[in-house]
């Protein structure tokens, strides 16, 4: 029985979540896949999954191999990865995952050029707003904004991100431009879904710290939604400047009441054991790095700084 082959069909059947979603992945049959877990059942002397009509799910047993499985996959990239890096050239899979805003903007343009660099290298990049445990995802990199997060990983404190009041010209000449914090409760809001913010809003203003409270009139449930509906006219949102920064500099969307802001939220990455120390693992942080550096509204800290200074 080819033990470390049949911990790649066990890991995929998992993360995929079913037996045909893993013969997709692994360009094999359905009926192959199981044959396969079956024979590492057989090896091991216990039942390792279930099978259920909308998937598979891991018995006791099962936990245990995959977590093993999923070490020896990740040693033997890690392994390969290393050879590979003193021929300075990337190869193996890289799984990263990052807040929709930031897949869609930097995060997902760093992956672009790292894979146009490095044609060996698989890329992945897992857009979502849920906080993803990285061991048990067998994610490599984490990129968090506000907090972040629990479960494994290395955790670096990479920067600040400033979010700014939003609005299309159109609806401030309707509905008037306001000139204090009080006034912007008048105006109708339109809050991004994951946005825990509700409330009392903590801003920066020109005499310190200001409270601004917000009712949110319409849930924008994707960040290009919420972008939409600010430049249709809904009202104003609270938006990362990064995200944005395009349709201001063309002057479909203005910053309202200007000088007074949302307080900075950190900026975290998050890094699998296994990508420290190895030259992959530099290549791809320095990467996000230099990437998140050019994003308008992203100040990272000095220690990231240094880290871009020296490569």
């Amino acid at each position: 029985m080819d033990v470390l082959n049949g911990m790649r069909y066990l890991v995929a059947a998992v993360e995929r979540g079913s037996l045909s979603a893993a013969a997709t992945h692994l360009a094999v049959s359905q009926p192959a896949v199981s044959q396969v877990i079956s024979g590492l059942e057989k090896h091991f002397g216990q039942t390792l999954i279930r099978r259920f009509s909308r998937g598979v799910g891991l018995t006791p047993a099962g936990e245990i191999v995959c977590r093993h499985g999923r070490a020896m996959l990740r040693g033997l990239e890690s392994a390969q990865a290393e050879l590979d890096g003193l021929q300075n050239e990337l190869s193996g899979k890289i799984r990263i995952t990052t807040v929709q805003v930031l897949a869609q903007t930097h995060v997902g343009k760093a992956l672009l050029e790292l894979q146009k660099l490095h044609p060996k290298l698989r890329a992945e990049l897992i857009s979502t707003d849920e906080v993803i445990d990285i061991d048990e995802q067998n994610i490599d990199f984490a990129v968090r904004v506000g907090s972040p997060g629990h479960g494994g990983g290395v955790v670096k404190r990479i920067g600040e991100v400033q979010n700014v009041f939003v609005a299309a010209p159109s609806y401030l000449d309707e509905v008037g431009y306001p000139s204090t914090p009080e006034e912007l409760a008048q105006l109708n809001y339109v809050q991004y879904r994951e946005d825990r913010k509700v409330g009392d809003i903590l801003c920066d203003g020109p005499d310190g710290e200001i409270v601004v409270h917000l009712e949110p009139g319409f849930l924008a449930q994707q960040p290009q939604l919420l972008a939409h509906a600010v430049e249709v006219g809904l009202g104003f949102a609270i938006s990362p400047l990064f995200f944005i920064a395009d349709q201001m500099a063309n002057g479909k969307l203005v910053e309202v009441l200007p000088g007074v802001r949302p307080r900075k939220v950190p900026l975290f990455l998050v890094a699998n054991q296994n990508m420290q120390n190895n030259p992959r693992g530099r290549a791809i942080e320095e990467t996000l790095l230099e990437h998140l550096a050019e994003a308008p509204g992203i100040t990272l800290n000095r220690n990231a700084e240094k880290r871009l200074e020296a490569v």
